[in-house]
């Protein structure tokens, strides 16, 4: 009975030696949730840009995991949003109080990330917002959201700095027509163009919104076209600029188009095909801007994907995400927080070609930069603006 009761006990102490052991080897988990567009009218970019940041965390938990943490690996869990703004509600709840996400990241519209960043402050989590523009992100007072692109405001001043090149060097402009969705992102861009605009000396002969999920913009163009712009600056999604291109070219509207950044994209330039050659798109990403080429062949070895600028701030975010978990040394949210509000990160440590991260008080990466213009030539996009990351500098015939 002795010999027996010796050997239940080294037996147990021996799991409990193993239980411990493993423990001690195996970090914890950290948890970043990701709302996207998984289903709806914007699935097949949400899809993209789950894949991308799902790489992003692989690469991470590769070289080591969060170390300041023990070696921690990044779990990625996703919520669906449907580009809906009551279920990214739904979804920021869910992830934060059943999946234990101590972080959120994307959106993809900006408004939906108006709704999405809203949930997150009521539930003191931090939100990391890669993508979306809209200016009223950071202007409503909140401590946990984070902006990591310039505003669409900025956007629209580049615009028209981007337009005094063309009209200096290229083309003569003085008329110009505006056409962006009727959402947070199209309109904020708009309004800061209609100021800027005048300003440098410019007429704006067309401002015309239209509805977001819009099937036939028949009658905006034909608007737009009677207002006989010399330059068009739209703003929307990708669907909007296809379906725009291809009405432009029926109705005869044949000036450039710029786009504020969803055109710029291979998907773009297969749905409409030689359409987009000449096609103008702002955009934070292209895959000639330095170091742009190895990401670029990265993600098209592992998934097959055309990576482009508007997928890239998805990939960024989930490792500034994981500079400010190395920062925090916690796993706490008010801890990421603090990180994230104090975190400094140089252009030369970023993969998109922003001039750092870092946040003002407002939770906004004011003074980035990192806006670009490209353009299709020969099929493919080029960067065209600003000079010194131009690899193409002859924008027309």
């Amino acid at each position: 009975m002795e010999v027996a009761m010796k050997k239940i006990v080294l037996s147990a102490m021996g799991v409990l030696l193993m239980i411990l052991t493993t423990e001690a080897f195996c970090a914890p988990t950290v948890k970043m949730g990701a709302i996207l567009p998984l289903t709806g009218p914007l699935a097949k970019e949400g899809q993209i840009v789950q894949k991308i940041m799902s790489l992003a965390g692989e690469e991470i938990n590769a070289q080591g995991g969060i170390k300041s943490l023990g070696g921690a690996k990044v779990e990625l869990v996703f919520g669906d949003n449907q580009s809906k703004a009551d279920v990214a509600i739904s979804e920021v709840e869910r992830l934060v109080e059943r999946e234990k996400a101590i972080v959120l990241t994307e959106a993809w519209q900006s408004f939906i990330t108006l709704a999405a960043t809203r949930a997150a402050e009521r539930l003191k989590t931090p939100y990391y917002v890669p993508n979306s523009y809209a200016d009223n992100i950071t202007e409503r007072g909140f401590r946990y959201t984070f902006q990591q692109t310039s505003k669409a405001s900025v956007l629209a001043y580049e615009w028209v700095q981007f337009l005094n090149h063309v009209n200096k060097n290229f083309k003569k402009i003085s008329k110009v027509g505006l056409l962006y969705e009727n959402t947070d992102m199209g309109q904020s861009s708009a309004d800061a163009a209609k100021v800027y605009l005048p300003e440098n000396g410019y007429k704006v002969v067309a401002d015309i919104s239209y509805p977001v999920r819009a099937t036939d913009v028949t009658s905006f163009i034909v608007k737009l076209k009677a207002a006989e712009p010399d330059f068009v600056l739209q703003g929307g999604y990708m669907g909007n600029a296809i379906l725009i291109t291809q009405t432009a070219d029926r109705l005869g509207l044949h000036v450039p188009f710029m786009d504020n950044g969803c055109m710029n994209d291979p998907s773009f330039n297969k749905a409409v095909g030689t359409l987009a050659e000449g096609k103008l798109g702002m955009t934070s990403w292209n895959k000639d801007v330095p170091g742009g080429k190895d990401l670029y062949e990265k993600v098209r070895s592992r998934y097959g994907i055309d990576l482009s600028g508007i997928y890239t701030c998805g990939y960024q975010a989930i490792w500034v995400i994981k500079e400010a978990l190395e920062k925090a040394g916690s796993a706490d949210r008010e801890a990421l927080r603090d990180a994230l509000a104090t975190i400094h990160i140089p252009g030369s440590k970023l993969y998109i070609p922003l001039e750092k991260i870092s946040f003002n008080e407002k939770g906004y990466n004011d003074k980035a930069g990192g806006w670009i213009i490209t353009q299709v030539q020969n099929g493919e996009w080029f960067t065209v603006w600003p000079l010194k990351y131009a690899t193409k500098t002859r924008l027309f015939k």
